[in-house]
């Protein structure tokens, strides 16, 4: 028993680090010790993670350790894995389409364009330096919004990947404690 859970804490903790790698494009399987043996390439990682999960859960259910309904929780919450994935997986594939970007750099152009025209009665020589700072902020957002079209990255404008993976095991390795007090929990996961 001990092993299974052993096993159950390595693949629950291996998720987060191997979907932000998938996530990234970058998977090394020898760097996640639940997948470190697999002898060839997945094409989809993270669900290899919730499969081996599966086959736990048929060998606890098989083993009297599990009944129909701790299944079905464990289902749910396996599903749940695939579901955030999946959603991961479609903010990274969809991208911004190429025309909206043309159209809304075009209209920041034709704004910053005639805006000076719009206040120069108002604000005579104060038009130069009201248009160079609408025109920083105007620009600055259209950069920022290239910037977050990929939050999954390694920039310093994305998500920061590496902490959520921390925290996420350090609570699940908390949780696997808490539930038994011997020392199951394997060494953390890390990039």
């Amino acid at each position: 028993p001990d092993v299974d859970m052993q096993e159950a804490h390595s693949l629950l903790v291996s998720f987060p680090p191997l979907l932000r790698d998938h996530l990234r494009g970058d998977i090394n399987l020898k760097a996640i010790p639940a997948l470190a043996k697999v002898p060839f390439a997945l094409d989809h990682a993270p669900s290899e993670i919730v499969r081996r999960y599966y086959l736990l859960i048929e060998q606890w259910k098989r083993d009297g350790r599990i009944d129909v309904m701790d299944q079905r929780v464990l289902d749910d919450d396996l599903q749940r894995l695939l579901d955030i994935c999946g959603g991961c997986e479609r903010i990274r594939n969809t991208p911004i389409v190429p025309s909206y970007r043309t159209f809304v750099r075009q209209c920041v152009f034709i704004f910053l364009a005639t805006f000076p025209w719009g206040i120069a009665d108002d604000f005579g020589w104060w038009t130069v330096p009201l248009t160079i700072v609408t025109a920083y902020f105007m620009l600055g957002l259209e950069t920022v919004a290239e910037h977050i079209e990929e939050p999954f990255g390694e920039d310093d404008d994305d998500l920061d990947l590496e902490r959520l993976c921390l925290v996420i095991d350090l609570s699940v390795t908390e949780v696997f404690r808490r539930s038994r007090p011997s020392a199951l929990v394997p060494k953390r996961i890390g990039r």
